[in-house]
C-alpha cells in the first residue's frame, strides 16, 4: 500500500504541504522542464547506509547510559501476551489449515499432535507467563516460555498460511524478548543486568526502525502511480484485505477531497521514514515521540482494516524505545560486582547484539540499494536461516481493484428456505435447484452484510483468498485452493469449520451439512455501495459487485468442476 517515484511526491518533500495539495497536473502550454531528481534518490546510496549504521552505533552508546530494566521486563511480559493472542487465534483454525486433514498439512503434524490442541496449550502457557511478577523466577520462566513458543511458531511457519511478514516479525521480536526477560534473574542492581537490558531493548529498536524504514523506502522506490498522484489512501481504504466498517467512511471522505488522501499518505511516509530517525538519535524525548508516532500509525491502520496481532506487536516493539525513567520507574546506581551468572549472560547478550547489529547493517545497505560488507551479509544469512533477521517492506504497491473469489454450490433446497435465500441475495434459482453462495466469516460476500471488526484474531483462510484473486487474475492457480475446494466439497469437518460462523444465514447452515452437486468459482469486482452508479452493478446496503474485468476468458476452475462431478 505505499509509494513510488513521481514528481508530485517529490514536491511533497521539497515544498510546504499547502502548495502540494493545491498542485495539479502541469499545464500543457507550460514550457518543458528538465526532469528533477527526487529528493529521496540520495537515500538509495551507500553513504546513506553508512550514516544509518553510524546512527545505530550512536544510539547504542547513548542507550547504555540509561536504564531499561523495567522496560525489558515489561516488554517480555507483553510479548508473552502477544504470543498468547497469536496461538489463541491459531487454535481456532489450525486443524483446518495445517492438520492431518487440513488444507496444507504440516509434515511434522503427527509429532506435534493436533495443531489446534498444541496452539491452545501454547496460548495458555503464554498468557500464564504474562501474568507472572517481575523477578528471578518470573524472568526465568518468561525467557524459557518465549524461546519454546518461538520454536513452535517456527514449525507452524512452514504452513502455507503463516508466511506473512508479521509472522516472521513475531519470531524475531520473541527472541529478543526472551533475552530481555533474563536480566532480573541476576539482580536488578547489577551493572551487567543494566547493560543486558539496554542491549536487548536496542536490538528491538533496530527491529522497529528496520520495519519502518524498509516500508518507507520500498514505497518510495516502487514506482506505484497511485502514490505519486496522492490517491493511494483512497485505494487503501477500498481494497484492504479484510475491511472494517470505518474503511468505507474513510474511503468516501478521501474520495470527496484529494487533499485528505494526500495528507494521509504523507503522514504515513513521514512517520515511517524521516521521523523514524528519532529512534536512532539517542535523544530520550525524540525516542518517546517516535514511539508515540509508531503507535499512532498502527492505530490508524487498525481502524480501517483487520490485521490481527500485527498492530499490537508493533506497539510492543515501539515500547522498547522508552527507558525506565520515561515509564515512571526510578533507577538506582548499579553495583559493579559480578556474580556467577553475570559473565555468561553478559557474554551471550553482547554476542547476540553484535551479530544482530551486523545483520541490521546488511539490511540497511540492501534497503538503500548498496552492497553490504561481506561480514555483515554473512551474519544476516546465518540469522535469517534461523528466522532471527529478516527484511521488511510492507505494502510497497497499491492495489486499485477489489476482486473477490466467490464460491457457489448447487443444492436442492426446501422451497421456503430457497425463497428466503433468494430474497437475501445468497441464492439463485436454476430450475428446481439453487446456486447458493458460501459466505466466509470475515471477507466481503453478502452485499447487505456489515464488515466485521477484529482486533486480535487473524483469519488466515480469509486473508489468503485475497491473494488467490490476485494470482487468478494473472492466470495462476494455487494448488492449496484446489485442495480447499475438494475438502470443502467432501465436507471435511476441520475445513467446514473455517467457513461456518455464528452469524451465518440459515441457508448456509443447511447446505454445509450436505455435499453439493456442483461447485462454481468466480472472480467478482467489489465496490462500496454508494460509489458505483452503473447499471451493471448488483448493489446492497454495503457492497456493489459485478463480474470482474480480470476474470479469465477460459475459467481455470472448469477443469476442477468436472473433477467434482
Amino acid at each position: 500500500m505505499l509509494l513510488p517515484v513521481g514528481r508530485p511526491c517529490a514536491e511533497a518533500f521539497a515544498r510546504p504541504l499547502g502548495p502540494l495539495l493545491r498542485a495539479s497536473a502541469p499545464s500543457r502550454t507550460a514550457p518543458a522542464r528538465a526532469p528533477r531528481q527526487a529528493p529521496w534518490a540520495r537515500l538509495q546510496a551507500a553513504p546513506c547506509a553508512r550514516l544509518l549504521c553510524l546512527l545505530v552505533l550512536w544510539s547504542a552508546a547513548l542507550g547504555l547510559g540509561r536504564s531499561f530494566l523495567f522496560t525489558s521486563s515489561l516488554v517480555s511480559r507483553l510479548m508473552l501476551g502477544v504470543f498468547g493472542l497469536i496461538f489463541a487465534s491459531l487454535a481456532r483454525q489450525a486443524d483446518g489449515l495445517m492438520g492431518v486433514h487440513g488444507i496444507s498439512p504440516l509434515r511434522r503434524t503427527k509429532f506435534f499432535g493436533r495443531p489446534g490442541r498444541l496452539a491452545k496449550i501454547c496460548s495458555l502457557v503464554a498468557l500464564a507467563g504474562a501474568c507472572l511478577p517481575c523477578g528471578r523466577w518470573g524472568g526465568g520462566f518468561a525467557a524459557v516460555a518465549l524461546l519454546a513458543l518461538s520454536q513452535v511458531y517456527r514449525v507452524f511457519l512452514k504452513a502455507e498460511f503463516l508466511r506473512f511478514q508479521w509472522d516472521t516479525l513475531a519470531v524475531e521480536a520473541g527472541f529478543w524478548a526472551a533475552l530481555a526477560a533474563l536480566p532480573p534473574v541476576i539482580g536488578a542492581a547489577s551493572a551487567s543486568a543494566r547493560i543486558c537490558g539496554a542491549l536487548c531493548m536496542h536490538s528491538l529498536q533496530q527491529l522497529g526502525f528496520k520495519l519502518m524504514w524498509g516500508s518507507c523506502l520500498c514505497k518510495l522506490m516502487s514506482g506505484c502511480p497511485e502514490w505519486s498522484s496522492g490517491r493511494a489512501m483512497q485505494h487503501h481504504h477500498r481494497t484492504t484485505c479484510l475491511p472494517k466498517p470505518m474503511a468505507r467512511r474513510l474511503h468516501l471522505l478521501s474520495v470527496r477531497s484529494l487533499r485528505i488522501s494526500a495528507i494521509q499518505g504523507l503522514m504515513t511516509l513521514w512517520v515511517e521514514g524521516p521521523l523514524s530517525l528519532l529512534a536512532l538519535l539517542g535523544w530520550p524525548f525524540g525516542r518517546a515521540v517516535c514511539a508515540v508516532l509508531w503507535c499512532g500509525l498502527m492505530l490508524g491502520i487498525a481502524v480501517s482494516g483487520n490485521y490481527g496481532f500485527f498492530n499490537i506487536l508493533t506497539c510492543v516493539i515501539a515500547l522498547a524505545l522508552l527507558d525506565d525513567t520515561q515509564l515512571g520507574q526510578a533507577t538506582a546506581t548499579p553495583l559493579w560486582q559480578f556474580g556467577m551468572m553475570d559473565v555468561p549472560l553478559l557474554t551471550l547478550t553482547a554476542g547476540a547484539w553484535l551479530l544482530y547489529t551486523a545483520a541490521t547493517w546488511a539490511a540497511l545497505f540492501e534497503i538503500c540499494g548498496a552492497q553490504a560488507p561481506s561480514w555483515c551479509a554473512s551474519a544476516e544469512r546465518w540469522l535469517k536461516h534461523r528466522r532471527l533477521a529478516n527484511r521488511y517492506g510492507l505494502f510497497a504497491r497499491m492495489t486499485t481493484t477489489r476482486d473477490e473469489v466467490v464460491i457457489r454450490e448447487l443444492h436442492e433446497l426446501p422451497e421456503e428456505l430457497g425463497e428466503q435465500a433468494a430474497r437475501d441475495g445468497l441464492a439463485r434459482k436454476e430450475g428446481k435447484k439453487f446456486w447458493v453462495e458460501l459466505a466466509l466469516p470475515y471477507k466481503p460476500g453478502p452485499l447487505n452484510r456489515k464488515p466485521p471488526s477484529l482486533w486480535t484474531h487473524m483469519p488466515r483462510l480469509d486473508w489468503q483468498l485475497w491473494f488467490v484473486s490476485l494470482a487468478w487474475a494473472r492466470g495462476q492457480k494455487p494448488a492449496w485452493f484446489r485442495r480447499f475446494l475438494k475438502l470443502l466439497r467432501d465436507r471435511q469437518p476441520e475445513v467446514v469449520a473455517l467457513v461456518e460462523h455464528k452469524a451465518q444465514h440459515p441457508v448456509q447452515s443447511y447446505v454445509l451439512r450436505r455435499a453439493p452437486e456442483r461447485v462454481r468459482v468466480t472472480l467478482e469486482d467489489y465496490e462500496y455501495s454508494n460509489t458505483s452508479e452503473s447499471g451493471e452493478w448488483e448493489c446492497g446496503r454495503w457492497w456493489c459487485r459485478r463480474s470482474s474485468p480480470n476474470m479469465p476468458r477460459e475459467d481455470p476452475w472448469n477443469i476442477f468442476e468436472r473433477m467434482l462431478r
